[in-house]
C-alpha cells in the first residue's frame, strides 16, 4: 500500500469491521476489552505504535464500535479492498480503501 507519508510517521485511519463488536451484541465492557486486547497485541508487535481512538454508536443500532488514527506500525500488511458481491475494487471519493490483513 502507499501509506500517506509525513515526516514523522506513516498514517492509518482504521474503523473496525461492522460485524467485529456487533455479533452477539457485545456489551460495551466487552467492546473495550476487546479493543484493549487488540491494542496490547498490536503493540507488543509495533513496539512504538502510537494512536488515537474514538469510540461512536452505530446511528441504526446502537452498537459501539471505534474510529482510530494510529501510527508507527511497520509491520501490518495491507491488501485492496475489494466487494465480495462484485469483485470491484472499493473506492471511496476516488481512493483506494485497504484491509489491514495481519490483526
Amino acid at each position: 500500500m502507499d501509506n500517506i507519508k509525513y515526516n514523522y510517521t506513516n498514517l492509518h485511519i482504521v474503523s473496525n469491521s461492522p460485524s467485529e463488536f456487533t455479533k452477539g451484541e457485545y456489551s460495551h465492557k466487552e467492546a473495550i476489552d476487546l479493543l484493549t486486547k487488540w491494542i496490547n497485541n498490536q503493540k507488543h508487535q509495533n513496539r512504538n505504535m502510537s494512536y488515537i481512538l474514538v469510540p461512536e454508536f452505530h446511528k441504526k443500532s446502537g452498537h459501539l464500535h471505534f474510529h482510530g488514527l494510529i501510527g508507527n506500525v511497520p509491520k501490518w500488511k495491507f491488501s485492496k479492498a475489494v466487494n465480495p458481491h462484485t469483485g470491484k475494487l472499493i473506492k471511496l471519493n476516488n481512493t483506494q480503501i485497504y484491509n489491514l490483513d495481519n490483526y
